[in-house]
């Protein structure tokens, strides 16, 4: 039988009408409607209007014309006129746009790529409309290769919301992501594997019907944010970790909140990298869970935690672009080895689409980092600061529930750190993203975090607010490493007779006074005063060194006794003092401390000067 007979053409357009109707619903409902009605009806289409179809169709004539464009046509006669030739029709001779084997098969084609435009994309009308095309069907087979977690998610959760139940995915690990991402109260999650291939996996079997799904008694996620792109809580429990002999971390446990910004501080050495690398799965903790949105992370390896690692040597690609160093996290997730070539690439069916979604995204995030005049250039032509932003871009383009920087300001000079931190500032307030900072800088951890965690050996001392933590450091440790320059400390004897004497004033040490305990008294220097040596209450002392900042200065003085402090006062007085000055300081009661030496707090009281 030739190939060209018209019982072999009448087969090869059965066959690609089958595969076509297969994806029917895959496209938005009037792009559907119209490939159905060409399909059931192609002697009709010939003799109709651009005009009478768009009125079937609803959708108007721009809806006809995306059709056509996206299959490969000029336009709607040039469609008709291929479609005329394969069925023969007489008096309608092939046009140069071809056959509609070519024309069927390319709409084939170019639905399967439009709909893996939408997973990457994340776009939640197109999402809305896939879904709302799929209803019909109940069930859907989704080819997740590059599909992010939030992408996955949020098309699940559109799915449900027009009573899809029924999922199929050819990847167990996206289906675990989907699952995962969805509220307990909104849906029964059954996992179970599928018959159809052995890492198919069916769930969502204990769904609720569809009239109940998304049906606004606030179980659901309202919002694309709450779901698809919002951040995840965290939860640190008891984590412990030992490197040969020396305990490293011990029982550390933390709650993040979702959005929260949190900066772990403290010295070198006191374990708060480690614990990072440890949430990021860089590191196994010896005892303890990790957990992000009720997800245990144990087992799961770093590429699948959907959190992004800021380091501070930056890590960048020396020998690539800027470009191509926001890009590179996400060629790497949503293109094979194969889309990478760079010209077999770009014959693989949907791979343009794809690279375009990739440079949109890497567009916005340096649009948003400030970065598009720089996308060009290599990281040996940019600054410190701008390679930490090409870094932090990095991080960001995959849009991940978490962040996790590592001491990403510590290579820059003052004045850029200062700068940078109100960038990170400013982008965790735009993007609501879970982030967990480190840092030896209790400036940065001020002015950037919602809450502090302050760590010294591998222990969580304190976790609060940065205003507390300030106002009410719970031990001696956290008071010192939060002072600046240093904080001022007078060991003491057990408070007795009615509180500690100091010159000629009394420090009530309330709660204190009965325990008998030796201990510590501390104050800050903005709670010291320097006056006349003979001021009433005041305790001689001699000024020693001045160092201005600015606005202020640090005057440093050594009492009778041999004990050192220092006193913040305003420029203008400093300019007064000179080395060897003899004055006397007094300390506010109401804000100094007493640490007794077993370690716990008492909060001062003043009671005036005896």
């Amino acid at each position: 039988m030739s190939v060209n007979s018209p019982a072999m053409k009448a087969a090869s357009h059965e066959s690609i009408l089958a595969r076509l109707q297969d994806d029917i619903d895959r496209l938005p409902n009037a792009l559907a409607r119209i490939a159905k009605y060409i399909l059931e009806n192609p002697e009709k289409v010939l003799h109709q209007s651009v005009a009478e179809l768009g009125e079937f169709a609803a959708s108007g004539e721009a809806s006809i014309l995306r059709l056509c464009r996206q299959i490969g046509f000029s336009g709607f006669r040039d469609f008709k006129l291929a479609l005329a030739a394969e069925i023969g029709r007489p008096g309608l001779p092939p046009t140069a746009a071809g056959t509609a084997d070519s024309a069927l098969q390319s709409l084939h084609d170019t639905m399967a790529q439009n709909l893996s435009i939408a997973h990457n994309n994340a776009d939640s009308e197109t999402l809305a409309k896939v879904a709302a095309a799929l209803a019909a069907s109940r069930r859907i087979d989704l080819y997740g290769a590059g599909m992010s977690g939030i992408t996955a998610e949020l098309l699940a959760y559109r799915l449900l919301r027009v009573g899809l139940t029924a999922f199929a995915f050819r990847n167990s690990n996206m289906a675990h992501e989907v699952a995962s991402g969805l509220s307990p109260g909104c849906v029964a999650i059954g996992l179970s594997i599928s018959g159809l291939t052995v890492d198919t996996v069916q769930f969502l079997k204990g769904a609720r019907s569809a009239g109940a799904v998304g049906d606004g008694d606030g179980q659901c996620p309202r919002t694309e944010r709450e779901l698809g792109m919002a951040a995840l809580d965290l939860h640190i429990d008891d984590i412990g970790k030992r490197f040969g002999a020396i305990d490293v971390l011990r029982g550390i446990c933390l709650r993040v909140a979702a959005g929260e910004f949190v900066t772990l501080l403290g010295p070198s050495g006191c374990g708060k990298s480690t614990l990072l690398r440890i949430i990021a799965g860089l590191e196994r903790a010896d005892q303890g869970h990790v957990r992000a949105g009720g997800r245990g992370l144990d087992a799961v390896a770093p590429k699948d935690r959907d959190l992004a690692f800021v380091f501070q040597s930056y890590a960048l690609y020396p020998h690539l672009s800027v470009h191509d160093n926001i890009a590179a996290p996400l060629v790497m997730r949503e293109l094979s080895s194969l889309e990478r070539l760079p010209v077999i690439g770009a014959l693989l069916p949907g791979a343009i689409q794809r690279k375009r979604s990739i440079q949109e995204r890497v567009r916005q995030t340096s649009g948003l980092l400030k970065l598009d005049a720089l996308l060009e250039r290599r990281p040996s032509a940019l600054s410190g600061g701008q390679r930490q932003r090409v870094a932090l871009g990095r991080a960001m383009v995959r849009k991940p529930k978490i962040f996790l920087m590592d001491e990403p300001l510590a290579n820059l000079d003052a004045a850029l750190r200062i700068h940078t931190r109100g960038e990170i500032a400013r982008l965790h307030k735009e993007m609501e993203t879970t982030t967990i900072f480190v840092t030896h800088d209790q400036a940065e951890a001020a002015a950037l975090s919602d809450r502090v965690a302050v760590i010294f050996g591998g222990e969580l001392r304190q976790v609060a607010a940065p205003a507390d933590l300030y106002r009410e450091p719970v031990d001696l440790d956290v008071a010192r490493f939060l002072a600046q320059p240093f904080l001022n400390e007078l060991a003491v004897a057990a408070p007795i007779g009615g509180g500690l004497m100091i010159g000629g004033s009394r420090i009530i040490i309330r709660d204190a006074l009965g325990s008998g305990l030796a201990g510590t008294l501390a104050f800050r220097p903005e709670h010291a005063t320097l006056a006349e040596k003979d001021h009433p209450g005041a305790l001689p002392v001699r000024v020693t060194r001045i160092e201005h900042a600015g606005i202020d200065a640090h005057v440093f003085v050594d009492a009778e006794a041999g004990a050192q402090f220092v006193a913040r006062i305003s420029a203008e007085r400093a300019r007064s003092l000179r080395d060897g000055d003899n004055l006397g300081l007094t300390i506010d009661a109401e804000r100094a401390w007493f640490f007794p030496s077993n370690g716990s707090r008492q909060r001062g009281d003043h009671s005036g000067t005896v």
